[in-house]
């Protein structure tokens, strides 16, 4: 079995791959796991709702921990930095899941208001 790390080595070498693309190919892979840990579905949580929501679920069960402004405010600069980098990643895709976080974004913001 050929390691992955000798095929990079070898596209590299052809120029069939710049050492650009490929830090740039793991960049959108960390930043889709990431964004898939923010909306890990019902599974994780239980709840058959289908408009059930994981991050403004995470999110509601924060503010209710006393002194949980500091932390909700760092959950939701998280998920600010998720949404700039999927912009900034994938310029063109995924619109409407980037629609969505925004939306979920601003219900936080509302909520923490």
């Amino acid at each position: 079995m050929i390691r992955r790390h000798a095929v990079l080595s070898l596209l590299f070498r052809r120029r069939l791959v710049t050492e650009e693309d490929h830090v740039k190919r793991r960049g959108g892979q960390q930043l889709l796991k990431e964004l898939v840990e923010l909306y890990p579905g019902n599974l994780t949580y239980g709840d058959t709702r289908t408009g059930f929501n994981c991050v403004l679920e995470r999110f509601s069960r924060m503010l209710q921990e006393p002194d949980s402004r500091p932390l909700a405010e760092r959950f939701i600069a998280h998920v600010e930095d998720v949404l700039n980098r999927l912009n900034k990643e994938f310029p063109e895709a995924y619109k409407n899941t980037k629609n969505t976080v925004n939306l979920h974004l601003n219900q936080m913001k509302e909520k923490l208001r």
